[in-house]
C-alpha cells in the first residue's frame, strides 16, 4: 500500500513540475524577448518614465528565450555583456556592472523593465526583420 501511496505522490509531483515548466515556455514565448527594443520616443523628455534629461535606451537581446548576449545603448553610451531571465527579473551582465530590471508584459511586442532605483523604461519590439517578396535589385 505505501508503495502505490509513493507512486501517486511521485506521480502528483512530476504532472505539477510539468505544468509549471510548460507555462513558463509559453510565458518565454510570448514575451520573446531576443531581438531590439526601443523605449517611447518621448522617454527621457519627462521624469516620469525615465530620469529626466536622459536619452531613451535601446536594448538588443541574442541568443534564446531565457540567457544570451545583450548590447545596451542609451544615448552615446553602449554597454555589452550577456543577460539571463530569473523568475521575473532580467540581469544583465556586464565587465562594468550588474543590472536587474523587474518585467512586465503588457502585451505581445511591449514590455515595461523597471530599475532597483525604480526608474521605469517602456519598450516595444522593433519590427526590422521584413524580408522583401521581390527582387529589388534591378
Amino acid at each position: 500500500m505505501s508503495v502505490l501511496v509513493s507512486v501517486a505522490i511521485a506521480f502528483v509531483v512530476f504532472l505539477y513540475v510539468r505544468m509549471n515548466r510548460q507555462a513558463r515556455q509559453n510565458w518565454l514565448q510570448k514575451l520573446d524577448l531576443p531581438g531590439r527594443w526601443q523605449a517611447d520616443r518621448n522617454e527621457g523628455q519627462e521624469g516620469k518614465e525615465g530620469k529626466e534629461g536622459q536619452a531613451p535606451l535601446e536594448l538588443t537581446l541574442n541568443g534564446a528565450l531565457d540567457r544570451g548576449n545583450f548590447a545596451l545603448q542609451q544615448g552615446d553610451t553602449v554597454r555589452r555583456g550577456t543577460w539571463r531571465l530569473s523568475g521575473h527579473t532580467l540581469i544583465l551582465y556586464s565587465e562594468q556592472a550588474e543590472q536587474s530590471f523587474d518585467l512586465h508584459l503588457f502585451k505581445p511586442g511591449n514590455i515595461g523593465l523597471e530599475e532597483s532605483e525604480g526608474v521605469r523604461h517602456v519598450l516595444h519590439k522593433a519590427a526590422d526583420n521584413v524580408v522583401p517578396l521581390r527582387d529589388t535589385s534591378s
